[in-house]
């Protein structure tokens, strides 16, 4: 053999050596960067917004101006899927069609369990067996089925609300990871690669502390929970003080469980103007975003919602929103 062959045969083994490292590395990175591109996730200056029960596609002409073009609503299987395997996606196919219309990315809210579907069929006639642990193999059908009908419409899937609260999820946060969060999970991998996954939404009143957090976020991401999820979300209601506080201690949490390259978004914040005045929520709101400019405790945030309307949780008229029920604006809706 001459030199030259020689070289030649070694630049030959080399580059076949070379081209399947290249090629699955970049193959990864691609996958997790065109997540993010396609959602435009990137642009912390833009807001999301919950639509709420209320939802009026009218609202949505109202606020076309604004730097909202998120909108976040709950999914509830116990609505659509009333008896097994029967879907009636009707309502929600509204709120998506009127959302992508008009160029808005949508996040739907996963939650609700069927009373068909409880694990504990004790529980099943329970007037709370709608934030009952679902039976794995019915919620990760449902899951599917809900993820192959919006795919590609449906741009990030928030995995249940507040399960750290028992108004909402009756289980434990270790029963949270492991049949809610994982279970959707991979159901929604499997079907729409470029869907995000945002969880947990937990949430706290009060202003944040690390031990708090620790405790809250520590068993979501043991045993595979990180992987399961995305973005991180967190539900927040307080001053902007205590927001960026509960944000800034998230991370901080976050960096030490070797999860801090992930996002972090608050997917839930207000102010309810039964209790302040609108101008009180309007300030809020301006020192809440120059709060997270200086601080970059949030890569995005979503206010709670759109129109004012119903109840809240503790009985109290529901007026968070960003409009009145007349979808006249309140003047929070200038800060966006």
């Amino acid at each position: 053999m001459t030199k030259l062959s020689i070289k030649v045969a070694i630049l030959l083994t080399a580059l076949v050596l070379a081209c399947p490292i290249t090629v699955v590395a970049s193959k990864k990175a691609a996958t997790t960067k065109e997540k993010f591109r396609d959602c435009a996730c990137q642009n912390e200056k833009t807001y999301g917004i919950g639509a709420g029960t209320n939802f009026n596609s009218r609202a949505l002409d109202a606020i076309r101006s604004s730097k909202i073009d998120w909108l976040r609503k709950e999914l509830i299987w116990s609505k659509v899927e009333k008896q097994p395997g029967q879907y009636d996606w009707t309502d929600f196919d509204a709120f998506v069609d009127a959302a992508k219309s008009r160029g808005y990315k949508v996040m739907a809210v996963l939650i609700d369990t069927p009373s068909w579907a409880v694990r504990d069929k004790t529980l099943a006639n329970s007037p709370d067996a709608h934030k009952q642990i679902p039976t794995p193999e019915y919620w990760r059908r449902f899951v599917t089925a809900a993820v192959t009908h919006y795919r590609n419409r449906v741009d990030a899937w928030e995995v249940g609300n507040k399960p750290n609260v028992p108004f909402f999820f009756s289980g434990s946060l270790d029963d949270y990871r492991e049949v809610i969060l994982k279970e959707a999970s991979s159901a929604i991998q499997k079907i729409d690669g470029k869907a995000i996954i945002v969880a947990p939404g937990l949430t706290t009143r009060k202003a944040a502390d690390a031990a708090t957090l620790a405790e809250l976020f520590e068993p979501v991401f043991a045993k595979g929970g990180a992987k399961a999820t995305d973005v991180v979300s967190i539900h927040v209601y307080g001053t902007p003080k205590e927001i960026i506080s509960a944000g800034a201690q998230a991370r901080e949490f976050m960096r030490s469980a070797g999860i801090g390259d992930k996002k972090l978004w608050l997917t839930e914040f207000g102010w309810n103007t039964s209790n302040i005045t609108e101008q009180v929520q309007k300030n809020n709101m301006l020192k809440l975003q120059a709060l997270n400019q200086q601080q970059g405790a949030f890569q995005k945030m979503f206010y709670c919602r759109l129109i004012d309307g119903g109840k809240t949780m503790t009985g109290n008229p529901d007026k968070h929103g960003i409009l009145r029920e007349d979808l006249s604006p309140k003047p929070i809706k200038s800060a966006f």
